[in-house]
């Protein structure tokens, strides 16, 4: 008995796991739109028993490929998107980071996005000399920023910083090779005029990174597009060893 299902308009949640490990967990990616695409390969024989015409025609995917725009762009799909790791740092403090000044005007970024809720300290290098925020040096996000008529010396002498960093995340990019994830779509079909499970699985997706990330762009929220190949899973024994799609009664 064909189905009656027709309509689609398709929502949900993906779902992706690193199969480089064992242990990891299917964890979503959050907001993001999702398109599969088949690139073809078309095979012909030219009809030589008449004018014109094909005698044969083969025409078969060269790849079947999953796309995701990402419109979450946490530390975990940002390092998907960049070859890259996410992690979360302890928090400490720090003491005496040194760092040369130049000039008057100039950024001074700390190893770490310091805490601005937890007084910075800035000192000579010899820590004879304290100097005083807001009018020798202004903290900012990165560090901080030499004043203008700063008492600090501008001439590539050393300040010393001490400071706090919380428990910031942190994406190291391009560290790692190219990963391999299962794919899920926890979804639901709304065309019907009433909510259908629909539930997607791609075995083994190969994500390339992405080519573009606009940072800051205007009115727009960011957002990560990474296409991602499906692979051939042969560990899968029955059904497609591509993916499937299954929809909920």
């Amino acid at each position: 008995m064909p189905s009656e299902m027709c309509c689609g308009l398709y929502r949900g949640t993906f779902y992706l796991k690193d199969l480089s490990d064992e242990d990891a967990a299917l964890l979503p990616v959050g907001n993001a739109e999702a398109n599969i695409t088949q690139e073809m390969t078309e095979i012909t024989q030219p009809n030589y028993q008449s004018l014109g015409g094909s005698a044969c025609k083969v025409t078969y995917p060269e790849s079947v490929n999953l796309d995701l725009i990402l419109h979450c762009n946490s530390p975990e799909n940002l390092a998907i998107a960049f070859l890259g790791q996410a992690s979360q740092l302890v928090g400490a403090a720090v003491e005496d980071e040194l760092h040369p000044v130049n000039s008057i005007g100039e950024l001074i970024p700390f190893l770490h996005a310091p805490d601005k809720s937890i007084p910075v300290v800035i000192e000579s290098a010899d820590g004879l000399t304290t100097y005083d925020e807001g009018d020798d040096y202004v903290v900012t996000n990165a560090g901080i920023i030499i004043a203008t008529g700063s008492s600090i010396p501008v001439a590539g002498a050393n300040i010393r910083a001490s400071y706090t960093y919380g428990a910031n995340w942190r994406l190291d990019a391009q560290t790692i090779s190219q990963k391999e994830f299962l794919v899920v779509l926890d979804g639901v079909n709304v065309g019907e005029g009433e909510e259908i499970p629909v539930v997607l699985k791609a075995w083994k997706v190969k994500f390339s990174p992405a080519e573009t990330f606009a940072l800051i762009s205007g009115e727009d929220f960011a957002s990560l597009e990474i296409s991602g190949e499906i692979l051939r899973d042969d560990t899968v024994l029955t059904g497609s060893k591509f993916f499937t799609v299954e929809w909920g009664v």
